[in-house]
């Protein structure tokens, strides 16, 4: 047995001389333990900041589009068959993670970058659930109109209506009403 220090935390620990000459041998590095031996391996990637975060978010999207539906049922399937094991137990206890995080959720929801993009996301999905394919043309019909809106004034809107003063507006809404 010889002393050998460990590359990654720096402990001296023992190995048999076979060992050491056998890593010696074939250039392969010595750590004290396997946790050492994972955290070295893990480190020796190079890969660190958005890098790191680039190679894992293409494996993801990778993974997820080759196995996307087989993982997706794997799921479904393993959280129906925990609500028929643990069923109201398992309810409370989503139901008190929702309420221990709820206040830090609305915080989330009341910052204004988060405002602007459920605004385009909330327009979008409301133009696809109502008029399907033709979502595009509802939106660029939506932005012509808010278009013409913003450049004319509140007097010109009502005399291209019809409507000019209250006594008008009040008889054009009466007939609406009764039918005349």
């Amino acid at each position: 047995m010889q002393v050998v220090q460990c590359l990654q935390c720096g402990d001296d620990f023992y190995r048999p001389i076979g060992e050491i000459n056998r890593a010696a041998k074939i250039g392969a590095p010595l750590y004290c333990n396997r946790a050492c031996a994972g955290l070295a391996r893990r480190n020796s990637d190079k890969l660190t900041g958005k890098a790191a975060r680039a190679h894992k978010a293409e494996y993801d999207r990778a993974r997820r589009e080759k196995l996307g539906a087989g993982l997706l049922a794997a799921k479904r399937d393993a959280y129906h068959a925990r609500v028929a094991r643990e069923g109201e137990v398992l309810r409370a206890k989503q139901k008190a993670y929702r309420d221990a995080h709820m206040a830090r959720h609305v915080e989330y929801c009341r910052r204004p970058e988060y405002k602007a993009i459920k605004a385009v996301y909330d327009r979008r999905f409301r133009a696809e659930k109502n008029f399907g394919p033709f979502a595009e043309a509802f939106l660029v019909l939506q932005d012509v109109e808010n278009e013409i809106a913003s450049r004319a004034s509140r007097q010109e809107i009502y005399a291209q209506n019809g409507i000019v003063n209250k006594s008008l507006k009040r008889k054009r809404e009466y007939e609406k009403a009764v039918g005349c």
